[in-house]
């Protein structure tokens, strides 16, 4: 009755009759092992408890029994220790694992990153007479390219080529990657052409992002044309990345063209937005840059820093700007003050650069170098010495006055006929072995 049950994925007869038995004292070996089969494939989670009362009913595990157990550990997931405990078990007790209980635990390595106990445990397995097949080499060669390890991997590919045995897309396709982190492009290229007629779209996204990473526009257009024709789905990290290399290129009709056809078939996140509004922005396309402005719905403090930029010549766009942004309940950061200072700075607001640089401070945000020099020129300007030595004081104790903040500061000194502060500082800024070839 237990296999008709089991045929059917009835759980809950077979977990009746398994209870009936029980409590006549009946359930031989044979049917607790039938029962961990069904479990480990219709509910793993039951199995170690189901492992367990067996043995206490002095039924000892043997060749049938582990795989069931150990089948129902990949699902689960438990702890690798726990794996490893029943494998030592299984091993001590004369039990020879199968091929999949290795490549189980190889997994289970891989996922840890425990390259060396996965290393230890294939090469035991091939010590004991087991013959890796498509599993075992699909995890040790995906793992050899996550953790970059490029010899390794190509190693175990030349075997599995030699041996004849076919690995999985994905596998090629961490080797693709892995080659195009560590900047071997012609090799990512070289086996991307092996899986033409089979490369899937992880395929197709790792090489679009290879040739993005490269700026070579025409291969990662044609590779993402060739994907779409297929009606693979490029993952959207390779998508982002042609923006990106749009963006890098400063390539804007290219840029609106791609994110068109995106914004057509699919809400996309506020990430292109924002590199398309910038691509506007930089390249002064203001109308452009408004229209999209106007149209995105989550805006973030990037997409508001940009329009700042845009508009750092018009008083009361930026005003206007700010106010929508705290509205919003975007919190500024260090960027977008750096930005309203250089706007207040060139209409020689120098009260309200001062203001801002104070709620720089009670925010708890660091200034970049150009806003401590226009803090520091401002002090100048108005001939207050006193006040741009305490900053530059103030960011001696925070970090290390770059070149530029020692010469802004040695010629506020000079200017103020203070000679020798200014020679002192001079001294001190050309000991200082990291600006010794400013």
């Amino acid at each position: 009755m237990l296999r008709v049950f089991s045929a059917i994925g009835d759980v809950e007869r077979a977990e009746a009759l398994l209870h009936r038995l029980e409590g006549e004292q009946k359930p031989d070996k044979r049917f607790y092992d039938m029962m961990l089969r069904f479990y480990s494939r219709y509910q793993p989670e039951k199995c170690d408890l189901l492992f367990h009362k067996m043995q206490e009913r002095g039924f000892l595990p043997d060749s049938r029994t582990y795989p069931q157990v150990f089948a129902s550990m990949q699902v689960t997931g438990p702890t690798v220790e726990k794996a490893e405990s029943l494998f030592r078990k299984m091993v001590d007790e004369g039990v020879v694992p199968t091929v999949r209980m290795y490549a189980g635990l190889l997994y289970m390595y891989s996922n840890e990153r425990k390259v060396e106990e996965a290393e230890l445990l294939f090469c035991q397995m091939v010590e004991n007479g087991i013959k890796p097949d498509k599993e075992t080499y699909t995890t040790m060669i995906s793992m050899y390219g996550q953790e970059n390890m490029i010899d390794q991997a190509e190693s175990l590919l030349a075997e599995v080529i030699q041996n004849r045995v076919e690995i999985d897309t994905i596998t090629y396709t961490t080797l693709i990657s892995m080659y195009g982190r560590l900047g071997e492009f012609s090799k990512a290229e070289s086996l991307f052409r092996q899986l033409r007629g089979k490369a899937d779209s992880l395929a197709y996204s790792a090489m679009v992002t290879i040739y993005c990473k490269q700026g070579l526009v025409e291969e990662a257009e044609n590779t993402y044309g060739e994907a779409r024709k297929q009606n693979f789905a490029i993952k959207d990290t390779s998508r982002f990345d042609m923006m990106l290399m749009y963006k890098n290129l400063a390539l804007v009709d290219k840029a609106k063209t791609f994110f068109t056809d995106l914004s057509q078939s699919e809400k996309l996140d506020t990430k292109y937005y924002n590199v398309m509004l910038h691509l506007y922005a930089f390249n002064r396309r203001v109308e452009e840059a408004e229209a999209l402005f106007s149209k995105i719905h989550q805006k973030t403090v990037f997409t508001y820093n940009t329009m700042l930029e845009l508009h750092s010549s018009y008083e009361d766009r930026t005003a206007t700007l700010f106010r929508n942004m705290t509205e919003d309940g975007i919190v500024p950061n260090s960027r977008t003050y750096g930005i309203l200072v250089q706007i207040a700075f060139k209409r020689g607001d120098h009260d309200r650069v001062k203001t801002l640089m104070r709620e720089m401070g009670e925010r708890g945000l660091s200034p970049s170098d150009t806003t401590y020099n226009i803090a520091l020129r401002v002090y100048g300007k108005e001939g207050d010495i006193e006040g741009a030595e305490a900053l530059f004081s103030s960011i001696k104790a925070n970090q290390r006055p770059s070149p530029i903040l020692y010469k802004t500061m040695i010629a506020l000194l000079n200017d103020a006929d203070h000679f020798q502060k200014a020679t002192a500082l001079f001294e001190e800024f050309s000991q200082n072995e990291s600006f010794s070839k400013e």
